[in-house]
């Protein structure tokens, strides 16, 4: 029998809270965690707050267990397999950074600009609703970083810290 769990994290600021469980479960925490933030004033980074797909777990133990991939396994995959981090509730400034992160990594030049990040999406069937909004926005709240220009397209970086919980939802979305 499969158990359907999922899991969400949240991070505000130094804050980090965990939560696994039923689907459910899982939405009435998020709900009320959005409401006790939502009246903190703090900087709150929105990309923090993701809730990755469902994640099947077993209810019965067996003695082989599946290998998990390293993170280096997951850096070696091409986009299609990213692209399970990407639910259809993702919001568009979080498959952004996904995208932009994926084409990071395989860049020689180790950045990535919205042009790229806008076609490899669309390739795999996800439009942004406004990839320069998306760009902004994350910009905004130092999820990415500029650090130079291509002719009209800017140069990003995802910031180090957001890496860290990208690979977070990427070895948890597999």
């Amino acid at each position: 029998m499969e158990v359907q769990n999922s899991y969400i994290k949240f991070k505000v600021d130094n804050i980090e809270i965990e939560v696994q469980g039923t689907e459910d479960f899982i939405e009435k925490q998020e709900l009320l965690f959005k409401e006790i933030f939502s009246s903190v004033p703090f900087s709150q980074n929105p990309i923090s707050s993701i809730k990755p797909d469902k994640i099947s777990s077993s209810s019965k133990t067996t003695d082989t267990k599946p290998e998990k991939l390293t993170i280096q396994d997951v850096f070696k995959q091409d986009f299609h397999y990213w692209r399970k981090a990407i639910s259809k509730d993702t919001d568009d400034a979080v498959s952004y950074v996904i995208a932009g992160y994926f084409i990071q990594k395989n860049s020689k030049e180790n950045f990535f600009t919205t042009q790229e990040v806008f076609s490899l999406l669309y390739k795999h069937g996800i439009l942004l609703q406004d990839a320069t909004k998306c760009e902004t926005h994350n910009i905004e709240n130092k999820n990415i970083i500029k650090v130079g220009t291509s002719k009209k397209w800017s140069k990003l970086r995802v910031n180090e810290e957001v890496t860290n919980l990208l690979h977070d939802i990427l070895l948890d979305s597999i």
